[in-house]
């Protein structure tokens, strides 16, 4: 039966794969020899004479940050690309208690990204003096100027995060279609484990029964045999008695040493208690019938020796 799946091993699962996502593309990046070029260029949002605010730079990089301005770039570049593209490659940063506005372009291009840059900032140095007339100017711009960063551990981040949520999903789902396929199957299964279990009882039941049958038939079997076994041996015993001599009056039974006497005697034959109980059991049965027989000739003779009854001879 199948186990239920824990959404915290779908949590641990997912980790290993955001990490083994983030090593890939670290190490595919470098080997492929993946570069990126940072182009800034400084922009001078107004003039000393006007300055008043502590932070002016900060008001006026919200006004910079247009859509209008990132279109009119692209076009007077003739680079076709989406606006979404050019404000991920994008960065306005005003520095801290000036009226500058630090304009910097990424890009695996090196000229590009400059020429992005610079022209960015031209247009922002327009719309500032048309709107605010403050005498902005482009303190320094980016050509010739942009340097090679290296951005590959930030994007293995990036797609190691992507790559753990995604998983993390899958998972997720994966599990609850799991659980919820046991609950629904898990009724049905009781009941089938419920019916196997008892048609293996009873399966057992029966073989213990035939098995009983089957050792009481060859208990039987084996008491008929023996006592069949007994019955023949009794009466093989029972035939190989020697038959008995009739003793006539007045002779007395034959030595066991008379009806052996040609035998050689050298050679002996041990004797065990039955044969020795044997021989004295038929010795006192012959003595008996001996001396029953000399009481019957007693008798005999005692009743020929009185006289003839005659009538009328006896005494009262």
């Amino acid at each position: 039966m199948e186990n239920r799946k824990s959404k915290f091993t779908a949590f641990l699962s997912s980790i290993i794969a955001g990490v083994i996502v983030a090593m890939v593309v670290y190490f595919g990046l470098n080997i492929a020899g993946y570069k990126e070029y940072r182009a800034s260029a400084k922009l001078v949002t107004t003039s000393v004479e006007n300055l008043t605010e502590t932070n002016p730079a900060e008001g006026y990089a919200a006004t910079l940050n247009s859509k209008a301005i990132k279109e009119r770039t692209l076009a007077n570049l003739k680079i076709d690309w989406p606006v979404s593209k050019l404000d991920n490659k994008l960065s306005l940063t005003p520095i801290a208690s000036s009226p500058i506005i630090e304009i910097s372009v990424t890009d695996t291009n090196k000229l590009r990204a400059e020429d992005l840059a610079d022209e960015y900032a031209d247009l922002s140095m327009t719309v500032i003096n048309n709107i605010y007339n403050t005498g902005a100017n482009v303190m320094e711009y980016a050509y010739k100027n942009a340097n090679a960063v290296d951005n590959t551990l930030n994007y293995a981040i990036y797609a190691g995060l992507a790559g753990f949520v995604i998983y993390l999903v899958i998972s997720l789902v994966s599990v609850s279609r799991h659980n919820h396929k046991l609950n629904k199957g898990g009724i049905k299964g009781k009941k089938k484990l419920e019916k196997k279990a008892k048609d293996q009882v009873k399966k057992n039941k029966d073989l213990i029964e035939e098995n009983e049958e089957a050792l009481v038939d060859k208990f039987d079997d084996e008491i008929d045999d023996k006592d069949y076994d007994l019955e023949d041996e009794f009466e093989q015993s029972y035939k190989d008695e020697e038959p008995f001599e009739e003793v006539k009056e007045g002779t007395r039974p034959l030595s066991p040493v008379d009806e052996v006497a040609d035998e050689d005697f050298e050679a002996t034959r041990k004797l065990d208690s039955k044969d020795i109980e044997m021989a004295r059991k038929q010795d006192e049965q012959r003595a008996e019938e001996v001396n029953e027989e000399e009481r019957d000739a007693n008798k005999l003779e005692i009743l020929g020796k009185l006289p003839k009854y005659q009538r009328g001879a006896l005494d009262v």
